[in-house]
């Protein structure tokens, strides 16, 4: 599962309502590849509906926020062109653990 979000950070509420939106992702499982995109391994469409869910309860009433779903097969032939950072390799072993 992607997760992608752009929350606005203008207001103290907004800057708060991001902290906590994000502190909440991680405390679920998602693994923030980059400030505003995550990822989780779930098992099946009925896990990314819960997931939605979840999600459904803490989203911040301002900005916006998008998920996909995509198999494992799908992520596994994701490209990916890397200067320094987390090797994909690693990700990809992270993910299989969870």
């Amino acid at each position: 599962m992607f997760l992608c979000y752009d929350l606005p950070v203008e207001t103290t509420k907004q800057k708060s309502d991001y902290r906590h939106f994000t502190k909440f992702i991680k405390s679920i499982g998602f693994i923030m590849i980059q400030n505003s995109i995550g990822i989780k391994y779930i098992r099946n469409h009925d896990s990314f509906r819960k997931e939605v869910a979840a999600l459904r309860t803490k989203c911040p009433k301002e900005g916006e926020i998008y998920l996909w779903n995509i198999s494992f097969n799908k992520y596994r032939s994701v490209v990916v062109l890397q200067g320094r950072g987390v090797p994909i390799e690693e990700l990809r072993e992270t993910i299989v653990i969870l």
